[in-house]
């Protein structure tokens, strides 16, 4: 989002070790603005991969993945409610690593609809059903797969899958991505959209999750409709999974690639009233 020039904020749990203050220091040379809770008790995650050529191999991460005491809870809470005003949109990001609480996701909740601000969540399978009452959650399809326990092979177990999560939750929206098959954006007008992928050389996936929630939160948070945030975010992913790492895309990259943008017309969509 900061390389897109969007103002951002963020907060969450480091430890006070050097990796803590490594994320600190990164934070502050891109001018992000950060709430990140110091926790003696607890290590900052780091994540290790090993590449071979342009593929990843394997991952492992070196971690404390203790639920949050509620004061940190509380901590987090009061940076959210003191700066609600500034904030047109607030992104979950769920790691599973522990700062992922049904306390906290139910008071972010509340505070987002009080003040009519865009919620959205990438969420993690263990915690999927916390997220009731949000605007929209961005599962990958093996999560939303797994999360639902119905096998997607086809469009109808998309669909099926699709309506389930979206009916559970009460949410507005439910963003399914696909890899290589695109993504499924499922409306609360009962509405069903598949975008299809921006074929592009895949070099590594890491962070692509990450781009989708990033860009179609600030699309929306701008005005944008749900279809149409879906197939920005979709063009942002296939610029980013195109390089090596975790990498970002920048405002001048997303305008080169808008003709694809473009390009994505309704002709290449399947779009359904579901059935009754």
């Amino acid at each position: 989002l900061n390389a897109l020039g969007v103002n951002v904020s963020i907060a969450g749990v480091i430890g006070n070790d050097t990796n803590g203050k490594k994320i600190r220091e990164m934070l502050q040379a891109e001018g992000v603005s950060d709430n990140m809770l110091l926790c003696d008790d607890r290590r900052t995650t780091v994540k290790t991969r090993i590449i071979a050529g342009s593929q990843q191999v394997v991952r492992f991460d070196h971690e404390n993945k203790d639920n949050l005491s509620l004061q940190q809870e509380e901590d987090i809470i009061l940076f959210l409610e003191n700066n609600i005003n500034d904030f047109d949109g607030i992104i979950i990001s769920d790691y599973g690593k522990g700062l992922i609480t049904q306390s906290l996701v139910h008071q972010i909740t509340y505070i987002a609809k009080e003040n009519k601000k865009v919620l959205t969540v990438d969420p993690k399978v263990e915690n999927f059903y916390l997220y009731n009452g949000v605007t929209c959650i961005t599962p990958n399809n093996k999560e939303a797969s797994e999360a639902t326990s119905i096998r997607i092979d086809k469009d109808d177990s998309l669909m099926r899958c699709g309506i389930h999560i979206l009916e559970k939750l009460n949410l507005d929206c439910l963003l399914i991505t696909m890899g290589k098959d695109g993504m499924a954006v499922f409306n609360k007008d009962r509405t069903y959209t598949h975008i299809h992928a921006v074929a592009k050389e895949v070099f590594d996936v890491t962070g692509a999750g990450d781009t989708v929630i990033s860009v179609f939160t600030a699309a929306l948070a701008y005005g944008a409709n749900y279809v149409d945030a879906a197939k920005l975010a979709n063009i942002a992913a296939g610029i980013v999974i195109g390089k090596i790492g975790t990498a970002t895309v920048s405002a001048p990259e997303l305008s080169k690639n808008l003709l694809s943008f473009i390009r994505i017309s309704v002709s290449d969509q399947r779009i359904r009233k579901w059935r009754s």
